[in-house]
């Protein structure tokens, strides 16, 4: 009998160190599988943080090269300006004509967007003469222009910075 229980007992121990190894098999089956696929799950946002950055730099080199150009744009309008303005003395006399009175009132209206004061001076826009004359008027409106050819640089700036950014990110509209 102590035969069968020896018989027995070694077979029980087989079952159980087969049972053992079967399980540290699975687990072990399993954890590979698991690194496995954290490992490609690993590899997979490494990709994507890199295109990720590949598309930031698009967008920075973009954003510097569209700055870059406006800026040149502006220095080229600064200039311009400048030399419109040197060159008054030269195409204005000094002791040039005064302007209207109604010359004055109307291109400061459409300099600020207020029509409120011209409807009270209709009646007083006879011809009188302003106490501003051309000489003085000139470098004044110049400036103006310039002011407003660097508003409308940087407008078509931003345009076109829109423009790239939508083309590097895919943005449909």
């Amino acid at each position: 009998m102590t035969d069968i229980r020896d018989a027995l007992a070694a077979v029980g121990i087989v079952v159980i160190a087969s049972a053992a190894i079967f399980v540290t098999g699975v687990s072990i089956g399993e954890m590979r599988a698991r690194t496995a696929c954290e490992t490609q799950a690993a590899k997979a946002q490494v990709v994507a943080v890199q295109g990720v950055r590949h598309v930031e730099h698009q967008a920075a080199d973009a954003s510097q090269a569209i700055g870059v150009k406006t800026a040149a744009e502006t220095v080229k309008i600064r200039t311009v300006t400048q030399q419109v303005i040197r060159y008054v003395p030269q195409f204005i006399p000094a002791d040039s004509r005064l302007l209207s009175d109604g010359f004055v009132r109307l291109h400061d209206a459409a300099a600020t967007g207020d029509t409120a004061g011209l409807a009270d001076a209709a009646g007083g826009m006879d011809g009188a003469l302003s106490a501003i004359g051309e000489a003085q008027a000139l470098p004044v409106i110049a400036a103006n222009y310039g002011e407003c050819n660097e508003a409308i640089a940087r407008a078509n700036a931003w345009i076109e910075w829109a423009k790239a950014q939508k083309s590097i990110y895919g943005v449909s509209k």
